[in-house]
């Protein structure tokens, strides 16, 4: 679709919070099923997000 329409390849601020919320969900799972912290702090998941996502977010 991009080819058509060059805009709808620029992401817009509700594609950039999707995107985070995408990967916080995705170290959430990964922490939980590691099984290696029981009850995982939002902190904790925030960093193993941070990590993945590396300079996009």
């Amino acid at each position: 679709m991009a080819q058509f329409d060059p805009s709808i390849a620029d992401l817009t601020p509700t594609d950039a919070v999707a995107d985070r919320a995408d990967v916080y969900r995705i170290a959430a799972k990964l922490i939980g099923e590691a099984g290696l912290i029981t009850d995982a702090d939002p902190e904790d998941v925030l960093v193993l997000a941070q990590f993945l996502a590396g300079n996009d977010i």
